[in-house]
């Protein structure tokens, strides 16, 4: 768990519920992910152009050059760490075996982001307008699907091969086959949704608003 008041990571054990460890990462933490295969947590760092990598075993700490980033995601397929400012339209690809940092632009006003781990292609949402940006990391090639007003939190199912965009100003949640690029559902979901989740097990969609009704 990022902690932005304390600059702190706890690790909680999940069996028991109890805080095991803190990891102090540097000011103003953020956004969190783990690299599962290597045994990484990369962590944000608001203000920064630094993010903190932990090493999960040793709880060791070292710092990266990568440029200011909010939001981060973790394809432990190809090692590879996806970097994202709020409002930005860049985002910056770090390699986490050799730390080497590409950067390709999605489009300004970028939100939200989620990784297709099957096919490496990346979704950016675009809260200026209405959409969600499909970037193959490869190439550098961008398509846009239509989401609703102000998509600002995305998941992606790889049974379904779906990707869930919360729409923050419409009050609802789009549902798009992101192999035909089109959106199959519009579900309302109460107001102001701004973060997901989801179960692909069980098939589920946790949606977090942030104002009741």
């Amino acid at each position: 768990v990022s902690n932005a008041g304390g600059g702190t990571v706890r690790v909680i054990d999940g069996r028991s519920n109890t805080v095991v460890a803190t990891i102090t990462g540097g000011a103003h933490s953020y956004s969190i992910a783990i690299e599962e295969k290597a045994g990484r947590v990369y962590v944000t760092h608001t203000f920064s152009n630094q993010i903190s990598v932990i090493d999960a075993h040793a709880k060791e700490v070292t710092k990266r050059e990568t440029g200011s980033a909010d939001l981060v995601v973790v394809n432990s397929d190809t090692n590879r760490v996806y970097l994202m400012g709020y409002e930005g339209g860049d985002i910056a690809e770090l390699d986490g075996a050799t730390g080497r940092v590409l950067h390709i632009s999605a489009g300004k006003h970028a939100w939200g982001m989620a990784i297709n781990p099957l096919d490496g292609m990346l979704y950016v949402g675009r809260i200026g307008n209405a959409q969600v940006a499909a970037v193959k990391m490869e190439t550098g090639k961008v398509t846009f699907l239509t989401a609703g007003d102000l998509p600002c939190a995305i998941v992606f199912d790889e049974k379904m091969k779906r990707t869930f965009v919360a729409n923050y100003r419409s009050n609802n949640l789009s549902v798009i086959d992101v192999a035909k690029g089109l959106t199959l559902a519009t579900i309302p979901v109460g107001k102001r949704p701004e973060a997901l989740a989801i179960d692909a097990e069980n098939q589920r969609v946790y949606v977090a608003n942030t104002q009741n009704g």
